[in-house]
């Protein structure tokens, strides 16, 4: 899609973003580009994000799902003029449409930039590249659903291991076994760096770790940390920087030197 959509509106050169949500704010990454000296910048390029604001171009058509054709770049207060800066490249004129799927959802940009005869894009330009985005979007969703789908599989696999290692283990071991069956399948499951299982205690009500690489038998006050108020609350709690959230004790980092 994006090599034919470069060659409708002989751009110089074209940015496929996908909107990426799973942070506390909205970005757009970039997940294809081509066109002109591009493989000397590739992983500059891709490594390029922008927020889902007025900061950008690509940012501020994601935000408004509005397609925009931009005669002079550098003239428009929304080009943001790193990117030319790091790869020496000069953006004269952008057309740059939203990918919208089913109901109008925006799930990425195509952008284009610098007519190869010089000229600046026109509004026929963009009907053409809006084509191309029409199809790129509905792609884009049904591939995150079917991503979903096996992703969702995958977990539901893993559940289904855990509950046949569990009698097992908890003949072979007791509570232990259990303890490191549940704290093995979250590692396969999350792919994370550290698990720690906490265990409410039935006179207290605290938390005691159970499982930790550094914290075994510390007592979590009910209520007290991300894990006291999420047992409190009775509901599970997903934060992008736990160093920025007050219920956060910072205490173990500090003593053990890992960064949450």
């Amino acid at each position: 899609i994006l090599d034919k959509a470069v060659e409708a509106v002989a751009a110089e050169r074209a940015t496929l973003f996908l909107v990426n949500d799973a942070g506390p704010v909205p970005e757009l990454s970039v997940c294809l580009s081509r066109g002109k000296d591009q493989s000397a910048h590739k992983e500059q390029m891709r490594k390029l994000s922008v927020p889902v604001d007025d900061s950008s171009v690509a940012g501020s058509v994601a935000k408004s799902g509005i397609s925009v054709v931009v005669a002079d770049a550098y003239d428009d207060k929304r080009f943001n003029r790193e990117v030319d800066a790091q790869t020496g490249f000069r953006t004269k004129s952008i057309v740059c449409v939203p990918l919208t799927g089913s109901g109008g959802t925006v799930v990425g940009v195509l952008q284009a930039v610098n007519r190869r005869d010089g000229s600046c894009f026109s509004p026929s330009h963009c009907l053409s590249l809006e084509r191309f985005a029409a199809v790129g979007g509905a792609l884009v969703q049904r591939l995150r659903l079917v991503l979903a789908l096996q992703e969702a599989q995958r977990r539901a696999e893993e559940m289904l291991v855990l509950m046949r290692d569990i009698p097992a283990e908890a003949a072979r071991e007791g509570t232990s076994g259990v303890v490191k069956a549940i704290i093995r399948t979250a590692y396969r499951m999350l792919e994370c760096e550290r698990v720690t299982l906490l265990l409410e205690d039935p006179v207290t009500k605290d938390l005691v770790i159970q499982e930790s690489k550094d914290a075994m038998g510390v007592i979590v006050p009910r209520g007290k940390g991300l894990a006291g108020f999420a047992a409190a609350a009775g509901r599970f709690i997903n934060i992008a920087d736990a160093h920025d959230d007050k219920r956060f004790d910072p205490a173990t980092d500090r003593r053990t030197h890992f960064r949450t």
